[in-house]
């Protein structure tokens, strides 16, 4: 997996704002690993994107979020 890193990433980590360059991704990864989550990973020409796997939470939702909820699960697609 190969991440394109942008332009101002060098001045980003010199002032300390963030991590090495693409360190975050791997550290993810090992972490995942390590403790057993499922995820998946979406990349293109925009970006990329973790969806992590959640079997053991339980939420209590309000009638409009259980239809902005079917909404996206639905329609993954619409914003």
């Amino acid at each position: 997996m190969r991440v394109q890193v942008s332009p101002s990433a060098p001045i980003l980590y010199r002032s300390k704002n963030v991590e090495i360059q693409g360190s975050g991704i791997r550290k993810v990864l090992e972490l995942c690993k390590k403790n057993n989550v499922n995820y998946s990973y979406y990349n293109n020409e925009y970006g990329f994107r973790f969806s992590f796997s959640r079997t053991n939470v339980t939420l209590q939702l309000t009638k409009t979020d259980l239809l902005v909820f079917n909404e996206l699960k639905y329609n993954p697609h619409s914003s």
